[in-house]
Order: C-alpha cells, then structure tokens, then sequence
C-alpha cells in the first residue's frame, strides 16, 4: 500500500486477473491513482508506446521530513552552542535517556530545555 519505490515490472503471474480492460486511441491519456498496478499490451499487428509517469510518489510528509530536519537541524547546530557540546560521558554505556540515572535525565533535559 502506497509504496516509496517504484515496484518496476511484476510478472503477470503476480498482477492476477484484472479489473477492467479499457483500449485506448492514438492520442488517448489514462489515469491510474497512485499505487494502481497496470499492465498495458498491443494488438499482435501493432506498435505502441506505454509510458508511465509518476507525478505523486515522492510527495509524502516522510520525503518532506527526509529533507527539511538535515537543514534544520544543520542550522541549529550553526547557530546554537549547547548542539555542539558533547553528551553526557554515560548517555550510551546507559543505554541511552531511558535507563540513564535520574541525574543524567535531568541534565540532558535541562540542556535541551536551554536550547528552545
């Protein structure tokens, strides 16, 4: 459902029996929503070009998030001093925020509080 890639061509033995079967004339446009699987085949005595376009695919919150929060977070870095002090020694061997001492939480919160 709603994939980030292009699946590329699946064998037809993956795609099963089709929806509907439309034909389409010389200068015909049809629409497919995106993440409609299509399959698109000639006559035996003719020649046709099939293109595909997505126009959709990469305009989700997530590619938008994928290039907004580097830049972000780049610029913040630059501007505020207290991103590029070093973390507490024990914030790894601790396992990180949630089993660090109630000491280290209050001081990595407190660090961040002082950001904003």
């Amino acid at each position: 459902e709603l994939p980030n890639v292009c699946s590329g061509d699946l064998p037809l033995e993956l795609i099963g029996e089709p929806d509907m079967e439309i034909t389409l004339t010389k200068g015909d446009v049809l629409y497919f929503p995106r993440g409609w699987i299509h399959h698109a085949e000639t006559g035996p005595n003719e020649l046709s070009t099939h293109i595909t376009i997505s126009t959709y695919q990469k305009h989700t919150y997530s590619q938008l998030l994928e290039m907004a929060l580097p830049i972000a977070l780049r610029e913040a870095t630059e501007k505020t001093v207290e991103l590029r002090k070093g973390l507490p020694l024990k914030v790894f061997s601790e396992g990180g925020i949630a089993y660090a001492s109630k000491e280290t939480q209050s001081k990595i919160f407190q660090s961040i509080e002082s950001i904003s």
